[in-house]
């Protein structure tokens, strides 16, 4: 929690250019994938990051944290070099990084203002701007279908989950916790 606590109050105040080393591994695989994955719940397709630690081709029965990234279109690429950077001088554990993104920066701000809010409402400074109640369907995408994938798919250990945002993002963290301290199927 206290590392949690670290690495949020980093993000926070650093500003961090992207110097992530670009070295070609001898494995064919790489550190980085990306992929789509549509919702029902939600339904909306979503645009998927994973970048994976140094050492996870070396270590075949290992198992990582997962730190969920919102807003994966701006965040995960300063969340990928800063984990790097920290795990590399062990100030973090070597993580599984899952950015949860949208096509494009264009439809970002009406897809989020939906996905991320609860209740319906419009918001009384901005007439203009309406906020949606898709957090039912975007935290169900969330537990039903990306954390099974990622669990499935990837060397994850299930009991050290992250979910990650700021601003609407961060509200939905603060909504996904308190969906899931009142259901028995925990993600994070």
């Amino acid at each position: 929690m206290i590392k949690l606590f670290q690495l949020s109050i980093l993000i926070l105040f650093i500003g961090c250019k992207d110097n992530a080393d670009k070295t070609i591994l001898k494995d064919p695989e790489t550190l980085d994938k990306a992929f789509k994955l549509y919702s029902k719940t939600a339904e909306d397709t979503f645009y998927i990051s994973v970048n994976l630690p140094d050492s996870f081709y070396l270590k075949s029965n290992a198992k990582y944290p997962v730190v969920y990234v919102l807003d994966g279109n701006n965040n995960f690429e300063i969340l990928k070099t800063i984990s790097k950077k920290y795990s590399e001088f062990e100030i973090l554990p070597k993580m599984i990084i899952v950015g949860v993104g949208y096509k494009d920066n264009r439809t970002l701000m009406n897809q989020r203002l939906n996905d991320l809010c609860y209740p319906k409402c419009m918001l009384p400074l901005f007439d203009s701007i309406e906020l949606g109640d898709g957090a039912e369907g975007f935290y169900n995408f969330m537990v039903n279908d990306l954390s099974p994938l990622i669990d499935k798919t990837y060397q994850v250990d299930t009991t050290n989950r992250i979910l990650f945002g700021h601003s609407l993002a961060g509200y939905f963290s603060c909504y996904a916790l308190m969906k899931s301290l009142a259901n028995t199927k925990r993600i994070y």
